[in-house]
């Protein structure tokens, strides 16, 4: 992991989605940007511009895969 995680953030999809996730990510102080599922009953905030940054990383790893 990083030597200084502060302002860092772990982007994932839906699928990733639970509050006991999430509590292990921030215990190693970062910060989890992870939309809820539809059927929670507390939907949860999540930073939704950064959230699209998610998929140009995806789509570069497709792309090393690919060469």
């Amino acid at each position: 992991m990083l030597e200084d995680p502060s302002g860092a953030h772990v982007l994932c999809n839906r699928g990733y989605d639970s509050d006991n996730f999430r509590d292990r990510i921030r215990k190693q102080k970062y910060t989890p940007v992870i939309p809820g599922r539809r059927n929670r009953t507390v939907q949860i905030n999540y930073d939704k511009h950064l959230y699209k940054e998610r998929n140009i990383i995806g789509v570069f790893f497709l792309d090393l895969i690919n060469l």
